[in-house]
This record gives structure tokens, sequence and C-alpha cells, in this order.
């Protein structure tokens, strides 16, 4: 009766792990940081870790944020699609560049006379999907912009300046 009773037990562990259900990928922001500052707008990287912790390859399909500086000035919401491969139980880095647009002349010179340093907060969806699964896993990561970046960008969109340069 041993035998017997060890086959039906690895016979329903077996089964059980075949249908386990498919699990979300965990997403660990790193950080956000202001990559340019110009005119138009300003770009900010995140940084990210993604984990899939499932038997079978997903893939991070688009990123979606919104920037808002200061918890006043909203810079609206854009969406990047670049696909990144999530191999199954293995940790990605990736970074998304969220290139935003200014929604008034006002907000950007209302910063250049505030703080030295300027707080915003970045907070979205990464799609992540595949065969089994597809999910929207949220995120939100916060950083900070200084005021001569932006009195920067302000200056340059005046006539004789220079173009915009990365920010480092």
């Amino acid at each position: 009766m041993r035998p017997f009773a060890a086959v039906v037990v690895a016979a329903v562990a077996l089964q059980s792990l075949a249908c386990s259900k498919p699990q979300p990928p965990e997403i660990t922001v790193k950080d956000a940081r202001v990559t340019e500052v110009n005119v138009g707008g300003l770009t900010v990287a995140v940084n990210a870790e993604l984990y899939n912790p499932n038997k079978f390859p997903m893939t991070l399909q688009s990123v979606t944020g919104n920037v808002k500086l200061e918890g006043k000035y909203d810079l609206g919401q854009v969406t990047v699609t670049t696909p990144v491969s999530l191999p199954a139980g293995v940790r990605t880095p990736a970074t998304v560049p969220l290139a935003m647009k200014w929604q008034n002349a006002g907000s950007m010179t209302a910063l250049v006379t505030g703080a030295e340093t300027i707080p915003f907060t970045v907070t979205g969806t990464a799609a992540v999907g595949g065969e089994k699964l597809s999910v929207d896993v949220p995120f939100q990561v916060q950083g900070s912009v200084t005021r001569a970046q932006i009195a920067q960008a302000v200056l340059r969109s005046f006539p004789g300046f220079p173009p915009a340069t990365p920010t480092k």
C-alpha cells in the first residue's frame, strides 16, 4: 500500500504544479532622475528591476507614467512602448525614459523662483504580458530636479542662447 500512496501523492503534487496559477511580475523601482530639461519639457529616466516569477517568459510591453512637480504642477501622462524581454525566474534591469511636456509656460517660470531643489513624483503602470498572463503593475517613485536646470531651460528658450544639453 505504501508505494501506491507515494504514487498518488506524487501525482497530486505534479498536477498542482502543472496547474499552478501564473504570478504577476514584481517591479522594484530603484530611482528616477531627470536626464534632460529644455523649453519643451523634461525627461525623467525611471530605473527599475523586473522579476518574472513564472516558469514562462514575459515581456514588458509598455510603461505609462505621469509626472507631478512640487505636488501641484502636473506634466500630464506619457506612454513608452519599448518592449523588454523578461525571462522566467530572472531579474532584469530596465530604464524607461519618460519625455514629458510642459503643460504651460507659467509652471516652468514659477519653478525658477522656488526652492533650490524641486521634488517630483512619477506615478504609473507597467504593462507586462505573455501567453498565459497580462497584467498592469503599478509603481510610484520620487526624485528631484534643480532650480538651475529649470532656469537654464528658460534661458535657452530665448533666441541667441545655446540649445538644450542633457544633464548629468
